[in-house]
């Protein structure tokens, strides 16, 4: 979690839950190779299992380590992995309010069948600095 990305001063969960993360990803979008399914059976080796593991967790790991700062993530290639949301979020908590507007935009036009609209995507989100 990003401190700048609250818009709402809460104290952090010392155990942050699902709902509780900024960004969520699956692991084979961070890492290039890395299996889409791990799974584990009796015919798996799983030393060889745990070996691709952890080689991916530590490349996550590595890449963080450059970041100090909100702004120093969008050095790591992750912010338009997740297409919905974060993307958004993140430009909002930067200051770029236009890149913010377009995101929520076509993610309203996306959804736009199921009732999302630019606005209520704006007041979902507490993007004051967007509202017309």
């Amino acid at each position: 979690m990003f401190d700048e990305m609250c818009l709402v001063e809460a104290i952090p969960h010392a155990h942050p839950k699902y709902d509780d993360c900024q960004f969520m990803v699956r692991l084979e979008q961070l890492v290039p190779g890395a299996p889409v399914q791990w799974a584990v059976d009796s015919e798996t080796s799983v030393p060889e299992v745990s070996k691709q593991l952890a080689a991916s967790v530590k490349a996550i790991v590595e890449t963080l380590n450059g970041v100090a700062s909100l702004a120093d993530f969008d050095g790591t290639g992750w912010v338009k992995v997740i297409p919905w949301s974060f993307p958004a979020r993140y430009a909002y908590a930067l200051g770029r309010d236009d890149e913010a507007a377009a995101l929520v935009a076509n993610e309203a036009a996306c959804f736009a069948d199921r009732g999302v609209t630019r606005d209520s995507l704006i007041q979902d989100y507490g993007f004051t600095r967007l509202r017309r």
